[in-house]
């Protein structure tokens, strides 16, 4: 997002699946405060074999939302054999603390939205996390340019991992859009 507000030329359009973003002010704030553990999925960092990645993500409140699909190259490709004749993820199960640890940047990325100039889509839960969903719509409504925001019902905001046949569906219908309205723009 704040790639598309500085530098718009090399983009066509732009479209976020439930963006890290966070308004400033009050609920920026109140994310300052919550516990790290909040922001994790808290998936067990070691495993015995592959089939105990599956169960977990399936019983873990986090993730049991996820897609079969999503479970499934997750278990193939998010883990991996370590030494000790086990499995262990291939990053560390609270990385999702990294982006969350700076609170500026999502602040920025949601103050910077209106600068954006390229048309934008965001495919977004119904509930998102951060972001209140009027919020969202009067901001992207002060938008000039072709913009959309498609909400998606039953997801939380894992949402590419839950709904990815719903969020590629979304995407695929935004740019038969712009090509609709843009002919030149099939080429790109």
């Amino acid at each position: 997002m704040l790639a598309a507000a500085h530098a718009p030329n090399i983009f066509s359009s732009l479209t976020v699946l439930d963006p890290a973003m966070i308004p400033s002010g009050k609920i920026n704030k109140a994310f300052t405060k919550l516990p790290k553990d909040v922001l994790c999925t808290n998936i067990k960092y070691r495993h015995l074999n592959r089939e105990s990645v599956t169960t977990e993500l399936r019983s873990n409140k986090r993730t049991r939302g996820w897609s079969e699909r999503a479970m499934k190259i997750f278990t193939e490709r998010g883990v991996v054999a370590d030494d000790e004749g086990g499995f262990r993820l291939v990053a560390h199960p609270r990385l999702e603390w990294a982006l969350y640890y700076d609170k500026e940047t999502p602040a920025q990325c949601y103050d910077r939205l209106t600068d954006i100039s390229i048309p934008f889509h965001a495919i977004m839960p119904v509930r998102p996390f951060a972001v209140p969903p009027k919020q969202l719509e009067v901001d992207v409504g002060k938008m000039s340019q072709m913009t959309k925001i498609t909400w998606i019902v039953n997801a939380t905001h894992q949402l590419p991992f839950e709904r990815p046949d719903e969020c590629t569906r979304a995407a695929a219908l935004w740019l038969k859009d712009i090509v609709q309205k843009d002919p030149r723009k099939a080429r790109l």
